[in-house]
């Protein structure tokens, strides 16, 4: 072959190439415009990079306490399927929530529960609500509309345009188990569901706290709120205010620090009250705040409570086995 030839041949060649890369392309983006008709395109980075999460086993119940900063989300997985997601973090938060819950291949959550109108709560629960929805919202108790930050008005709005079935929650409002086989129960404890005065209560003393039981294991969810509050509540516990309902506080397995770890959630008194064997605290890795405060983390250290921080360990699992034992691990 000539030189003449070999040219030609070569010519021959790339057009071949660059013909094979411009179907390539185009089937590209059609594979794009095809996609897009199932999933809106400004939610597409919520596809990749993706975490590494196991899928949830037969049986079990797992509580995500989700790391999203100087903010708090925490995501369960019931037995039965159902799936619940308490606060959606701060304004920041939406590709850390969405990614987590495509790794989970959660197409449409359950419930959502707001547990107060503070930003670093409800932040992304707006794009939440855009691209995956929830059956039902949950609501904080709340009076004044004129106090609510521009998140939650944000929030609210893309409420309106949802199907969501919205309720405000009151105490003793339930989320139990579909499968009989596998009981479990959510419980609203506070607030009690009368009209609230927030010239008395600050935002995070409205904050909504839940109990949680499955097989022995119980966990306690509390928001933001105060210690105040929680005394309140441990008055009425000893009280026997929620025996009728199976529940008692003073040996809780799993407590959600209030408030970050801040030091006007949790007392000497309250600590050793609710004697929790695990403790989570959702925070900011050298937040401004100083959360967790270190007067809490030394009264922890006196007492056998496992102490985990989302900051420094990332996500917090907490796995409850049908046979009711639980097991915590941690993911970067």
């Amino acid at each position: 072959m000539n030189y003449s030839d070999r040219r030609a041949e070569s010519q021959r060649k790339f057009k071949r190439i660059k013909m094979s890369l411009l179907i390539c392309f185009a089937l590209f983006l059609l594979a794009l415009s095809a996609l897009s008709f199932f999933i809106p395109t400004s939610s597409w980075q919520y596809y990749f990079s993706l975490p590494n999460v196991k899928q949830r086993r037969d049986g079990e119940l797992r509580i995500h306490y989700l790391y999203v900063g100087q903010a708090d989300s925490t995501l369960i997985e019931f037995p039965d399927g159902k799936t619940l997601l308490i606060d959606g973090g701060d304004t920041h938060s939406d590709a850390m929530i969405m990614r987590y819950l495509n790794a989970l291949k959660i197409k449409k959550l359950d419930y959502i529960l707001l547990t107060h109108t503070d930003t670093d709560h409800v932040g992304s629960l707006d794009e939440v609500i855009k691209f995956k929805g929830a059956s039902t919202i949950l609501l904080p108790c709340t009076t004044d509309n004129s106090n609510y930050k521009t998140a939650y008005k944000e929030f609210l709005s893309v409420l309106e345009e949802s199907d969501s079935e919205v309720k405000t929650v009151k105490r003793f409002d339930q989320i139990t188990s579909s499968n009989a086989a596998y009981p479990y129960s959510f419980t609203v404890l506070f607030p009690q569901g009368v009209e609230l005065d927030e010239d008395e209560l600050t935002s995070n003393e409205l904050s909504t706290i839940s109990y949680l039981k499955y097989g022995n294991t119980d966990a306690l969810f509390c928001g933001d709120t105060s210690a105040k509050t929680l005394a309140g509540l441990v008055k009425e516990d000893g009280l026997g205010a929620f025996e009728p309902k199976g529940i008692r506080l003073n040996d809780i397995d799993i407590m959600k620090a209030p408030h970050h770890g801040a030091d006007d959630g949790l007392t000497n008194e309250l600590i050793s009250y609710f004697n929790f064997k695990s403790a989570v605290i959702s925070c900011g890795l050298g937040n401004i705040y100083g959360h967790p405060h270190e007067d809490l983390l030394e009264e922890l250290s006196k007492t056998n409570c496992e102490v985990y921080r989302t900051d420094l360990q990332g996500v917090v699992v907490a796995t409850i086995s049908a046979d009711g034992t639980y097991k915590i691990t941690t993911e970067k």
